[in-house]
């Protein structure tokens, strides 16, 4: 039952910690409705459970016992069973402490069934009954009572099933009671209890008619901006609120939301947008304000605002079993699709977001962008009111977010859009209206050409440069941004700089020099060759970017430090024991600082095993006397009255009396008949033998004794006999008519041998039970290690340099340490109890300590071993306690039945396997305290060597071929990278490009030796990365595509883990810490634990993870995914910076970084190399001159009659301008890309725009080159 039970619990809080069950409850699915599929699930896997146990058990173990019975009996167990495990999952919210926990609190409700451990089962009838409110305890009393029926060849039937004092039938329904009483109170505290997710009620709602009744539609709110919300509108918010503990997340926020409409929410990384939507899907409780969602108020009625919300959170939420159509099928019908339209449905969006292929293909095989897509599916299926994407577009490649435009823009119409982005572009493309929120407070709100007009008014001038590393001459970027702007301040006198980052600087233009800008662009041409270098200019007019950054820039202006820390310091050569001794260190550091901040986890894996270690001494070796109460004995005794049927005739004792006797005789007879329980129906017509010689004998020899004769079978018929004669005589003489004599039973005390043989079985027991709370223990050992590999913090560790024997015995250590620590304080209890069946003297004491310690150095190593074959902690923790209680408790109980069996076959293969056995440590645990407990003790009748020591148990004769040998072997289902042969020069960076799934992150795990190369070789600075993995990656900083984080540990003492690991000298580690925390924008967060961080933030310190330490190749996967446009241009400038002379390798999606920061760039497509050559190249060979990028002023959709005379107008007016061969190369939702083919008509074209715009034909427009976007979504059609 541990197993199951434990799957359930972790099931359950694994929804929650994942947000998987409230983004079901979001998407309208009612919470009773998840805990019902739950309990139908893991009932029917029960009714399995408990029909293979009854047959089994009723044909070898129980053979008289009915088969119904039993399975009633396991049924009625199960069905306590499931509400418990909803119970005990109500208490945590992190799955793995719910996999520790799930199985000490089974364990721990078992033990008051040991407390009666010495009891007959007429004893403590109450007090049973009260323990039996623990479903374990009350199936222990019922199993006890089988048992003992069965031994007797009396096996409970229908007809016997409430003939116990305690009886079966009895138990069944006090099981069934407990379902009852479990699941009421998981219902009542799963409402009441704070999670990390969700908005708990208060204790006192079961009162309240409101909720019973049920809440109404929520009344309009007053807004900022003076309007209410509409009755009938589809959403409409009005929240102020801010977190507790001094520092607000969000301040006051105040902001309507409308039907139809697409609400961008920007703001730099950090800045309280995901809190935003958090509150307003009822994830997070705000702490202050309302809102009012569909006309629903959040507060007062948030099942009602969430059966109108379809959201796409900022990180996947995935069911990893299920297929891309399974989950879409699943939300369809959560969100109230007919079921004739499901699969229409599902087909259609699956088509829209670019996954039909992958239709059944699992979510776990997905690359990270498809994954993206199909979250974003499932936030559009069906007909929701209101719809919240955070950041939906994040790691999508170029062409799948142009198709995500496209659906988003559709899902508006009737719906309310809630989108939060970091692509700038996408705002302004997509959103109505837009609200920039920084340091969790509302910069400004308003329509895009409202805030281009009232924060813009000027021109845009970027430049990109081209970093010519050959030359000696070479220029930074401030360098070369200088020379650029003295030439243009020749033509436009007002022109500042705005930024300089990363290969590219922005210039702002007064829109009063528009007449000098034709002789400007010429300039810049002439200057392309020149010593500025450009690589490529462009003009637009403010865009949202450029509004963003500049509020950025300013707060981010207030808030940086003044001092400028030193530069980090490049790896040292160090000897290699120093360094794996650093190494050692660092991985002890490093588990000591979780340790330290982890104190639940602390309390689970240290604590708890005490408590329960503890709670089995208390539970042993409560004094409890074992012969029983003082009882009457009467003749009616075993004729009572025991749960409405009477015990059978054959119980009783009849006398039969007749009337032809003396009077004395006479006399007797009725005294006896007055007896209840002598005469049993009519008196028979004569005169039993023994009651006329007892007459006789009473008559003559009534002052001498009298001998009893009787049959043994009933051993009350003495003493109830002698009683009810002398109460016949005492009434007889003394004429009382009441009057009698009670006879009683009061058992002597157990004598010494009985105590002594007690003691041994309850030592024995005790050494049983130990081993639970060990077994579990041991399986804890594992978890931090999947977890490291799980979240890549394992490899990003060894990638940094850590030696990977140092990185094992570092773990070794730790947990043997945390081990030693349960060991010596349960040691220490043994002594508090006066255990001396283990510490009774010095060398039991003794050898009692060394065998704890012994089980630890030995399960520590065996539970890595099995970490292997896991990839999610918490299931290995599941997992791995059956595992040892498999071959602890239950190989150790059956070592001692087969070698204790009369069988000589058995006794001797029991002896053999033994030998087997002990491979496994939880064996050797329990074998060892059981040999301690009972040394003192002769409990084996056989023949035993005295000369043996039960040390001897833990060695073994002959050779046992170990269990754990395996050979692996397979093919590949698909190819991911076909054929790659590419070389990267030193010191060069290079760009690696593809869509989602193209093969990109599968090269980049080849470098690092993630994954071994299926045929070919890869070299790194002259080593291979086969034959020679740890010097690769002695040199490497590598930041994975997922954040390879510990959640516990902050940014600071990440990177000081990190630069020591690389082998920054021990006196620059903080300094080298310091600056590039500095450097990637987080030394506001340094000392906040990493997993507060936001999702940019995370990318932030992964990408200070990669730097820190110089080392010479840099792999970068995705590092600027999820960031804010400030934060990507702070990454490139320390990207630029950090660098110099180290050879990069890149991959991306945003076009724009990769220019900014890459020399070469190749793309790929199906796993193989499609171009490759420098941007200029790629861009002169698959580019077409010139691309205008506009917006035209109406918001229909581009494509259609209006957008389409629009279109043509804009394209007519830029070939009247210069002939030079426009044509329109994309139009989307109002947005219009244009291509010039000839670079001579710039200027022209640009006075064309002029007047567009004038004439109201265009909101906005840009002239830039031909982008490497443009050439990415050409080349990778």
């Amino acid at each position: 039952m541990m197993y199951p039970l434990g799957l359930l619990i972790k099931g359950l809080v694994e929804e929650k910690e994942n947000k998987t069950q409230e983004l079901m409850s979001i998407m309208g699915l009612q919470t009773w409705t998840l805990a019902t599929a739950h309990a139908v699930t893991y009932a029917v896997l029960f009714t399995l459970t408990s029909l293979i146990a009854a047959g089994t058990l009723h044909r070898k173990v129980f053979p008289t016992t009915d088969a119904g019975v039993l399975i009633v009996f396991f049924l009625s167990f199960m069905a306590s069973a499931v509400p418990l495990g909803f119970l005990i999952a109500v208490f945590f919210s992190r799955a793995r402490l719910a996999s520790i926990v799930g199985p000490f609190a089974l364990f721990a409700m078992v033990m008051p069934r040991y407390v009666f451990f010495q009891t007959y089962e007429n004893q403590a009838l109450e007090a049973k009954r009260a323990a039996s409110v623990l479903s374990p305890t009350a199936f222990t009393f019922a199993a006890d009572l089988l048992a003992s029926r069965e031994g007797a060849e009396r096996g409970v039937t229908w007809a016997t099933l409430y003939d116990d004092p305690l009886s079966l039938g009895e138990l069944m329904g006090i099981m069934v009671g407990d379902a009852v009483l479990y699941a009421a109170m998981a219902w009542y505290l799963g409402k009441v209890l704070p999670t990390a997710h969700g908005t708990p009620l208060p204790w006192w709602f079961v009162f309240s008619a409101k909720y019973w009744r049920g809440p109404g539609a929520g009344a309009g709110l007053e807004f900022g901006e003076g309007s209410r919300a509409r009755s009938g509108g589809m959403a409409a918010g009005c929240l102020s609120a801010e977190f507790a503990r001094g520092t607000p997340a969000v301040s006051p926020l105040s902001v309507a939301l409308y039907e139809g409409q697409v609400t961008g929410l920007l703001g730099p990384n950090g800045a309280g947008k995901s809190t935003t939507i958090a509150m307003l899907t009822g994830l997070t409780p705000p702490s202050g304000g309302d809102a009012i969602v569909a006309g629903h108020s959040l507060l007062g009625s948030l099942a009602e605002c969430r059966r109108c919300l379809g959201v796409c959170p900022q990180q996947n939420v995935l069911f990893p079993a299920l297929t891309c159509a399974e989950h879409l099928r699943i939300f369809a019908v959560l969100k109230g699709v007919p079921s004739r339209d499901v699969d229409r449905e599902v087909a259609k969006k699956l088509r829209e977001v670019g996954l039909e292929q992958k239709a059944d293909a699992r979510s776990v095989t997905l690359s990270g962008g498809m994954k993206r897509r199909l979250q974003m599916a499932m936030a559009l299926i069906g007909p929701s009111k209101v719809v919240l994407l955070d950041e939906p577009t994040s790691g999508l490649d170029p062409r799948s977010r142009r198709d995500a435009w496209k659906l988003i823009r559709a899902a508006a119409k009737g719906r309310c859009v809630v989108l939060t982005t970091h692509f700038l572009e996408e705002a302004d493309l997509l959103c109505d209206r837009v609200c920039v929120i920084s340091n969790g407070k509302l910069r400004c709100a308003g329509s895009p050409p409202f805030l281009k007009n009232t924060l813009g008014g000027k021109y845009a001038l970027t430049l990109t440069f081209d970093d010519d590393r050959e030359s000696k001459d070479r220029l930074t970027t401030s360098e070369h941004a200088g020379v650029a702007l003295r030439l243009v301040r020749r033509y436009v006198g007002d022109a500042t700089l705005s930024r300089a980052r990363g290969g590219e600087a922005t210039m702002e233009l007064p829109a009063s020099a528009a007449a000098a800008f034709p002789s400007l662009f010429a300039a810049l041409e002439r200057a392309r060759r020149g010593r500025v270098r450009l690589r490529g200019y462009g003009v637009s007019m403010t865009t949202l970017e450029e509004i963003f950054l500049r509020l950025a820039e300013d707060d981010r202006r207030r808030e940086e430090e003044e001092e400028e820390g030193p530069d980090e310091d490049r790896r040292v050569t160090s000897g290699r024991w120093l360094k794996r001794k650093d190494d050692l260190r660092e991985m002890l550091r490093k588990r000591w600082i979780i340790a330290r901040r982890d104190r639940r986890g602390f309390f689970f894996q240290i604590i708890l095993p005490i408590l329960v270690n503890i709670m089995v001494m208390c539970v042993l070796f409560l004094e409890v006397n074992p012969a029983g109460p003082n009882r009457d004995m009467t003749p009616c005794m075993f004729t009572e009255r025991t749960g409405g049927h009477d015990v059978p005739d054959r119980t009783r004792v009849p006398v039969a009396v007749g009337v032809n006797s003396s009077a004395a005789a006479e006399a007797l007879a009725a005294a006896l008949s007055s007896e209840r329980g002598w005469i049993s129906g009519p008196p028979p017509s004569g005169v039993h033998p023994g009651a006329a010689s007892l007459v006789r004998v009473l008559e003559r020899y009534g002052n001498e004794p009298l001998l009893f004769l009787h049959n043994t079978s009933s051993h009350h018929a003495v003493p109830a006999a002698m009683a009810a004669t002398h109460s016949a005589v005492m009434r007889d003489i003394t004429g009382v008519a009441d009057a009698h004599v009670t006879a009683g039973s009061h058992p002597l005390p157990l004598t010494t041998e009985e105590e002594a043989s007690l003691r041994v079985w309850m030592n024995t027991l005790a050494a049983f039970f130990l081993l639970l709370p060990f077994s579990y223990l041991a399986a804890t050992y594992a978890a931090f290690v999947v977890k490291e590999r799980a979240t890549r913090a394992m490899l990003q560790q060894l990638a940094s340099g850590c030696d990977y024997r140092v990185y094992w015995l570092g773990a070794a250590i730790w947990e043997w340490l945390n081990h030693a620590l349960v060991c010596f304080v349960t040691w220490i209890w043994f002594f508090i109890f006066d255990l001396s069946s283990v510490v009774g003297t010095r060398d039991k004491a003794f050898c009692t300590l060394v065998l704890l310690l012994a089980y630890g150095a030995a399960a520590v190593p065996l539970s890595f071993i099995y970490s292997l074959g896991f990839t999610d902690h918490a299931q290995t923790i599941v997992a791995l306690s059956v595992v040892n209680f498999v071959t602890g408790f239950v190989l150790v109980n059956l070592n001692y039945v087969m070698r204790t069996s009369e069988h000589e076959g058995t006794a001797r293969t029991g002896e053999g396997l033994a030998h087997v056995w002990r491979i496994f440590p939880p064996f050797l645990l329990g074998e060892g305290l059981i040999a301690i407990s009972t040394s003192e003790f002769a409990i084996d009748r056989g023949e035993r060597n005295e000369d043996e020591s039960w040390l001897d148990t833990f060695s073994s004769t002959g050779d046992t071929p170990s269990p754990f040998e395996w050979e692996l072997s397979g093919r590949p289902t698909r190819v991911a990278v076909d054929r790659l042969s590419l070389r990267i020069r030193r010191g060069e960076r290079f760009g690696l490009l593809g869509v989602n799934g193209a093969g990109k992150s599968t090269t980049l795990k080849v470098l690092c030796g993630d994954h071994p190369p299926t045929a070919g070789s890869v070299t790194v600075c002259g080593h291979d990365v086969s034959a020679s993995l740890r010097r690769v990656q002695g040199v490497l900083g590598y930041c994975p595509q997922f954040d390879p984080l510990l959640e516990l540990m902050t940014g600071r003492e990440t990177t000081r883990m990190y630069a020591a690991l690389k082998g920054v000298p021990p006196r620059d580690v903080d300094a080298a810490a310091s600056a590039v925390l500095r450097g990637v924008g987080l030394a506001k967060f340094a000392d906040a634990p990493c997993g507060t961080y936001s999702g940019g933030n995370k990318r932030k310190l992964s990408l200070a993870v990669a730097l820190v330490g110089g080392p010479r190749v840099l792999l970068l996967d995705e590092p600027s995914s999820g960031m804010c446009p400030l934060g990507r241009r702070m990454m490139w400038d320390t990207v630029e910076r950090a660098a110099e002379g180290l050879t990069v390798l890149l991959t991306t999606h945003a076009m724009d970084e990769c220019e900014a920061l890459c020399e070469r760039v190749g793309m790929m497509a199906g796993g193989r190399l499609r171009c490759l050559g420098s941007s200029q190249h790629l861009k002169g060979r698959f580019g077409e001159g010139y691309v205008v990028d506009a917006k035209v002023a109406s918001a229909a959709d581009g494509s259609g009659e209006e957008g389409a005379r629009k279109a043509a107008a804009v394209r007519a007016a830029l070939e009247a301008a210069g002939g030079g061969g426009a044509r329109i190369a994309e139009a989307h939702a109002g947005r219009l890309k244009i291509r010039l083919a000839d670079a001579e008509v710039l200027a022209g074209a640009f006075h064309a725009l002029e007047r567009c715009r004038a004439e109201g034909v265009l909101e906005n427009y840009a002239v830039t080159q031909s982008s490497l976007e443009d050439v990415f979504v050409r080349v990778c059609k």
